[in-house]
């Protein structure tokens, strides 16, 4: 066809020529001079080279010369030749508008054959548009709805997009909005299937186009349920585990209270004083009961934070005081093997907002773990310092046996005892570092250490000050007493508060934002489960709060990626921390009172969903 085209053009031009040049010959020179030539030129619009446009210039202009000196005379010389000059001023003119025009449109040819070739290469569908009508589309467009090329074409969105979903999608092509959702396309057989969609916008022509990329993720969606149905079950076996351990913590912490209490009154009976052996005894019954009611609170404590139900008593709390009653409280354990407690403390460090008894909790077990893995005539040292977070470091580094590096990543699992070294190794469940690493992080916290095997450990805890605005902590005030709602944004801020203390330039931050915004977008399905259940009259607006949040949340995210510096993180943070507290506070508490007496409805429809 295009060989066609090009001899066809070829002839044209070559019948132009010869009738120009008949013509010139036989009107007097100074009637046509050379400006039939032109005529010449404009015939190379047709010509698939730009070469061609070249010779067709020379063939003009040497035309125009030999009709100069074979074409009979038609008045003076120097208009003659004036006309003739002007005539091929003109070809060169047109000749370079027509290559430069050329040049345009095979630039633009190619840019089409390549965004064509790579837009084919894609799995995503391509469509793009003007103001929702469809100009063109992708090989993977057409073949997952099912329509050929200039059926696609005559479509419009109604045609693609589930009614439900279908305003929305006009309002975001109608005004040019950027974005990233998910909808329920529609295939020419009536199909429905879940598709995510990408928009972008680019200018052609002076006109804002939009391109639109969309992807089946029918197999994701399956492969989200598969997991959120294997995670329903792990979180629910959990539960009960969690229950059983609290319920069986009650029970025994009950009748050891009564042994401890008896044996001490046995030991401290006046009137009936034991003897040297049978207060052996009895120091053997309040050391081994006392050492199990400790590690029946360790499980209880486990249980409930485990179980979401560990209530914190938040307040402005001075580090100073509560350190020195820890550090008296301690200094006992280490007296049989001349192990030194060394506080070295900032007094002059600002009040941090935290759980005074949690805290000390916390710290005696740091404190006693210390000791316990210390060398004799050892040391501990307390210390602290500010963090450019604006947190509280407080930092417990003993002169022990050390962390071998490959027990590191073990350090705080359940149940580790690293070191079964009998020198030096005491009881414990392997709990204890478990329990303290899951009250820091309910405190909005940061717990790590520094060791090396033989060369002592340093254990620290970072807690925020009291001036510290970016660290959101649980409390009662935020709860609904809806378990599943309580349950979600316990998970969601302490993945915000995983996000306030990571560094932009760290590689896992990443994956916390991921996290975040994946479990934001599954936390709000599952609340729009629980007003559907509970009958809640404000559901339409709450679903559009909602919507309205993720396309922020995305918008922050996408500046977030292209950048990655500090302050669009920063940005980012702020929203989530500024919505999810109001959200919680002014929006989420008013499901409450509609949500009473149904939880077990709640619970069996939550069991069900899918997202």
């Amino acid at each position: 066809m295009i060989q066609q085209v090009k001899i066809r053009t070829v002839l044209l031009s070559s019948v132009v020529a010869v009738s120009a040049f008949i013509i010139d010959l036989t009107l007097p020179l100074g009637v046509a001079g050379g400006v039939l030539y032109v005529a010449l030129m404009l015939t190379g619009t047709w010509l698939p080279k730009r070469r061609h446009i070249v010779y067709l210039a020379l063939i003009s202009t040497a035309l125009t010369f030999t009709g100069f000196f074979m074409s009979p005379p038609g008045g003076m010389m120097w208009i003659e030749a004036t006309n003739r000059g002007l005539a091929i001023f003109a070809i060169c003119i047109t000749a370079s508008l027509i290559f430069y025009l050329k040049t345009i449109k095979m630039t633009l040819q190619e840019n089409n054959d390549r965004f064509r070739f790579f837009s084919e290469l894609t799995s995503e569908g391509i469509i793009i548009s003007d103001k929702g009508q469809y100009l063109d589309c992708n090989e993977a467009a057409k073949s997952t709805f099912g329509y050929s090329h200039n059926e696609f074409l005559a479509l419009t969105p109604k045609d693609l997009i589930k009614g439900s979903d279908l305003a929305s999608v006009m309002d975001h092509m109608i005004n040019d909005i950027e974005d990233e959702y998910e909808v329920t396309a529609i295939k020419k057989d009536g199909t429905l299937f879940p598709a995510e969609i990408k928009a972008r916008l680019f200018e052609r022509n002076q006109k804002v186009l939009r391109v639109t990329f969309f992807r089946d993720i029918t197999e994701r969606i399956k492969s989200q349920e598969s997991l959120h149905l294997a995670l329903a079950k792990a979180d629910e076996a959990n539960k009960a585990k969690s229950d059983f351990l609290a319920s069986m913590s009650h029970e025994l912490r009950t009748p050891l209270n009564a042994v401890l209490g008896f044996a001490q009154m046995l030991q401290f009976d006046p009137k009936n004083p034991l003897k040297k052996e049978q207060n052996d005894y009895v120091e053997s019954i309040l050391e081994g009961g006392a050492h199990l009611l400790e590690l029946v609170n360790d499980v209880l404590d486990l249980a409930r934070i485990e179980a979401d139900k560990l209530d914190l008593s938040i307040d402005e709390v001075h580090a100073t005081a509560v350190i020195e009653n820890c550090v008296k409280f301690s200094k006992p354990l280490g007296l049989d093997r001349s192990i030194k407690i060394i506080n070295k403390f900032d007094e002059t460090l600002p009040t941090i907002r935290t759980d005074e008894m949690r805290l000390k909790q916390i710290l005696i077990n740091l404190i006693s773990n210390a000791v316990k893995f210390n060398k004799n005539m050892g040391t501990v040292t307390i210390s602290g310092n500010q963090t450019d977070k604006n947190f509280l470091r407080i930092s417990v580094t003993d002169t022990g046996i050390g962390i071998a590096k490959k027990d590191h990543a073990k350090v705080f699992h359940k149940f580790s005892r690293l070191n079964a070294d009998p020198m030096i190794y005491k009881e414990g469940a392997g709990i204890g570092l478990t329990v303290t690493q899951l009250l820091v992080e309910r405190m909005a916290g940061k717990i790590g250490f520094d060791s090396g095997e033989g060369i002592g450990s340093t254990f620290w805890i970072e807690l925020p000050f009291a001036s510290n605005q970016n660290a959101l902590i649980w409390t009662k005030a935020m709860r609904t007493d809806i378990d599943a709602i309580d349950n979600d944004h316990q998970a969601l801020i302490l993945l915000l508060n995983k996000a306030s203390v990571t560094e932009a330039n760290d590689p896992a931050i990443t994956g916390i934002i991921d996290d975040l915004i994946d479990y934001t977008v599954y936390h709000f399905k599952r609340e729009e489960r629980v007003m559907e259940v509970c009958n809640y009259p404000d559901i339409t607006n709450h679903r559009k709060r909602h919507a309205n949040l993720l396309t922020k949340v995305n918008r922050l995210a996408q500046n977030w990626t292209e950048h990655q510096d500090e302050e669009k993180l920063e940005l980012l943070r702020c929203f989530l921390r500024t919505w999810l507290f109001d959200h919680i506070i002014k929006e989420d508490v008013q499901i409450a009172p509609y949500a009473r007496g149904k939880s077990e409805e709640i619970r069996h429809t939550l069991n069900k969903f899918h997202p």
